[in-house]
């Protein structure tokens, strides 16, 4: 992924809050309905507000870079499983909208 996106993203969401290494993204290639997959998403960013999302939902679109949101990762429909080289939108870091 380019890294001029990557640093954007983690001027929107800070530094410890976007997973670019390979280690990091295995857990988020798959859900509870497949094994792991062969396939990375190109970065996870967590972001910690509703701006935060807007933001990093306009540079994908900008860049048009496909997006999933994610939230446990529990569901049974492959939902969540991302594209290579797309972007994972890790909820974890929310509790409301």
């Amino acid at each position: 992924m380019d890294s001029k996106v990557l640093n954007r993203r983690k001027e929107i969401v800070g530094e410890g809050y976007l997973l670019t290494s390979p280690e990091d993204l295995v857990c988020y290639s798959y859900d509870a309905s497949q094994p792991t997959s062969d396939e990375l998403p190109g970065a996870v960013v967590m972001p910690g507000s509703v701006e935060e999302i807007a933001t990093i939902l306009h540079l994908a679109n900008e860049m048009q870079i496909k997006v999933v949101p994610r939230g446990s990762g529990t569901n049974l429909s492959g939902g969540t499983i991302p594209p290579p080289s797309g972007v994972v939108i890790s909820m974890l870091r929310m509790d409301r909208i």
